[in-house]
C-alpha cells in the first residue's frame, strides 16, 4: 500500500496532474489500491466532519439550556450579507440554520436579498432536463421560493435605499 502511495505522489508531483490523472495513469491492482486508500481517506474525513458537528451542536445546546433558557431568555443569532457570499456557500448556511442550529430559545436574523440567495439556490439545484415536455421546460427541483419559505418563518422585506 505504501509504494502505491509513493507511486501516486511521485506521478502528481512530476507531471504536476490532478489526482483523477495520476489514477488514470494508474492500471491493474495499483488502481485499485489507490482507489481503496481514496476511499477510505473520504470516509475518515466524512466521520471526522459528522463528529465535529455532533460535538458542535451537543456543546451549544448544553450552552442554551444554561445561560439562555436558565433565564427565561432568547439568544439572537444575525446572519449578514449572504447573498455576498459565493453562492453554495449560502446556501450551506442556511442549511446549517435549519438543520443543525434549531434549538429552543434561539432566533436567527438573516439579512440578504432574497434574489440574490434564490439564484444560489438555483444553482446548486439546476433544474434537470425534461425529454417528456415538447416545450423543452426543465423541470425545477427546488422552487428557490418554497425552499427559502421553509426555512424564513417570519420575513421582512426592507426597501431599497435611496
Amino acid at each position: 500500500m505504501a509504494d502505491v502511495a509513493l507511486r501516486i505522489a511521485t506521478l502528481g508531483l512530476t507531471a504536476k496532474l490532478g489526482l483523477s490523472d495520476v489514477i488514470g495513469k494508474l492500471s491493474g491492482q495499483d488502481a485499485k489500491e489507490a482507489l481503496q486508500v481514496l476511499e477510505r481517506e473520504q470516509i475518515t474525513r466524512y466521520r471526522e466532519q459528522v463528529r465535529s458537528l455532533e460535538q458542535f451542536q451537543t456543546t451549544l445546546k448544553s450552552l442554551i439550556e444554561r445561560e439562555v433558557e436558565g433565564r427565561d431568555a432568547t439568544l439572537y443569532v444575525f446572519i449578514d450579507d449572504l447573498d455576498r457570499c459565493v453562492p453554495d456557500e449560502a446556501v450551506s448556511a442556511l442549511e446549517a440554520v435549519k438543520l443543525f442550529l434549531d434549538l429552543p430559545s434561539c432566533v436567527f436574523v438573516l439579512g440578504m436579498n432574497r434574489e440574490v440567495v434564490e439564484r444560489g439556490i438555483l444553482q446548486r439545484y439546476p433544474p434537470i432536463p425534461n425529454p417528456e415536455n415538447p416545450t423543452g421546460k426543465p423541470i425545477t427541483r427546488v422552487d428557490p421560493l418554497q425552499y427559502l419559505d421553509k426555512i424564513i418563518q417570519l420575513p421582512f422585506t426592507l426597501p431599497p435605499l435611496t
